[in-house]
């Protein structure tokens, strides 16, 4: 009986519940306010979130470095004001030697989790900032928002996101589902493994420079006005870069494409200017489909291709 007790206090003691009033907004105990700005502090237990979050209009909620939270029962983040998870700085880092890197939240400020159908929610012109964040089994639904992501890795998660502003930074994603519709994406510098569905539909700008993209079912590009696709590396995925936009142009400059089943596939009529890339080992490097011939439609030139199927 005893040995019950103490296997219970034990679980209990290892975490930090936070409540949540009848608005849906945090107890002030487990904040520091300053105006309408909150702030929730490291912990040295997780913070343990039950029921949904509800982030007022007008109102801003910083998780600072260190932070550890845990949505159980399937809790919500719902964003009506500004959420800003992780701080620019690094100073909160954990650093141990781990060739394997196992265990990566180690190396980010915040790590937030949950086990089964948690989700952030914003919509209604709110902010989202994730800085140097851990962000686990969490899913994202986005709509008419300005999100950021900053140094932070996204693992088994899907982000359905429409009519945003979107600014993705050196961040990595891993066993994840993207689908952004009619918004503004601006990706630099990130790393998408293992991607179940990759679909960019009717974006108004898209840039997507200096990523690595390896391991994925295939990138979608669907109906987007005048694209930038430049320095990125495509390596052992499905269909690597599908291209289906009807007008505008697609400037695809200096990237590598190597060990893919099919390196870029083109559907479309629009206008592609293909200028210094490498196509190399791959078992299709360019295939077209339902594409009007015209000499002005495809300019090509200096590209490498070497050793394709």
């Amino acid at each position: 009986m005893y040995k019950y007790f103490f296997i219970l206090f034990f679980i209990y003691s290892c975490s930090n519940n936070i409540y949540i009033n009848k608005d849906g907004w945090i107890k002030s105990s487990h904040l520091k306010s300053i105006n309408n700005i909150s702030y929730l502090d490291k912990s040295k237990k997780k913070y343990v979130v039950k029921k949904n979050i509800i982030i007022p209009k007008n109102k801003t909620l910083v998780l600072k470095n260190g932070v550890e939270l845990f949505l159980k029962n399937s809790a919500q983040i719902i964003n009506n004001g500004t959420l800003i998870i992780g701080e620019n700085n690094i100073d909160s880092l954990f650093f141990f030697k781990d060739s394997e890197l196992k265990n990566y939240k180690k190396y980010y400020n915040v790590f937030i989790y949950s086990n089964k159908e948690s989700f952030f929610y914003l919509k209604n012109n709110s902010v989202f900032i994730l800085n140097n964040s851990f962000i686990k089994n969490i899913d994202f639904k986005i709509e008419n928002s300005d999100f950021k992501i900053n140094n932070s890795i996204i693992n088994n998660s899907n982000l359905n996101i429409s009519l945003s502003s979107l600014n993705f930074n050196k961040s990595y994603f891993y066993n994840t589902l993207l689908n952004i519709n009619n918004s503004n994406l601006n990706l630099n510098n990130c790393v998408f493994k293992k991607s179940k569905n990759f679909k960019l539909n009717s974006l108004k700008t898209l840039n997507f420079n200096n990523n690595l993209i390896f391991n994925n079912s295939s990138l979608l590009i669907n109906n987007c006005n005048n694209i930038s696709i430049i320095n990125n590396v495509f390596f052992n995925n499905n269909n690597s870069l599908i291209i289906n936009n009807k007008s505008g142009f697609n400037k695809i400059y200096n990237n590598l494409f190597i060990k893919n089943k099919t390196a870029l596939e083109i559907r479309d009529t629009s206008m592609f200017y293909i200028v210094n890339n490498n196509f190399d080992l791959n078992n299709t490097a360019i295939k077209f489909n339902n594409i009007i011939n015209s000499k002005n439609k495809i300019i090509s030139n200096n590209n490498i291709y070497s050793f394709n199927k």
